[in-house]
């Protein structure tokens, strides 16, 4: 055939080719060359590149290849040893707080099957914005950062951190941007959204 070669294999290819495309590498370039930008899946010239596994790399933004969901990279997560194997049997790596859990909000205002938040030692923000430990962005009363709760020294304390609509502790407002001492059981009100607070000890 007129401007193609035919390979010891029988394969046509282009003649402005050097060596044929569907037949393996014979050795021009080494497996796991780092000079070479290696993309996985892709065709050039009918030839099948693979990506070789780089299991002691580093591998960035590639969620599928760790097998991770996608995370928000706005904060710090450090990953543990901690392994979780679903119905399936197929296991995931659990990223976990390393904080002390010490409580948790609940809520039926949410979704009336309920839905709880974690409390962890230190400060734990509550608002409308992706940046809270606590995101309420379904409820349009809810300020960007509209509270604060924090456990320090075994004690409970929550701020109105300036917010529109106020936060309540027990059916009453709080003074805004001042700390309120509360316990187990209290009822907290994040603008429309009604939660209990249960202590983990």
């Amino acid at each position: 055939m007129k401007g193609f070669n035919e390979c010891s294999n029988g394969h046509f290819y282009d003649n402005n080719l050097k060596t044929c495309p569907y037949c393996p590498n014979t050795g021009e370039r080494k497996v796991g060359s780092l000079d070479k930008t290696i993309i996985e899946g892709e065709t050039f010239d009918q030839t099948i590149i693979e990506a070789p596994n780089y299991s002691d790399k580093t591998i960035v933004d590639n969620q599928e290849a760790i097998n991770e969901p996608a995370k928000d990279l706005s904060k710090t997560y450090i990953k543990t040893d901690d392994v979780v194997t679903d119905d399936a049997g197929a296991e995931t790596v659990v990223l976990r707080e390393r904080r002390k859990l010490v409580g948790w909000l609940v809520s039926y205002t949410i979704d009336s099957l309920g839905r709880d938040y974690r409390i962890y030692e230190g400060r734990n923000t509550i608002g409308a914005n992706t940046s809270n430990d606590i995101i309420l962005n379904t409820d349009a009363s809810v300020s960007k950062q509209h509270a604060i709760l924090l456990f320090r020294n075994n004690n409970f304390y929550l701020k109105d951190n300036l917010s529109t609509n106020s936060t309540k502790l027990n059916g009453k407002d709080i003074e805004p941007d001042t700390s309120v001492k509360f316990n187990d059981k209290a009822i907290i009100e994040i603008g429309n959204t009604k939660f209990l607070f249960k202590t983990s000890f």
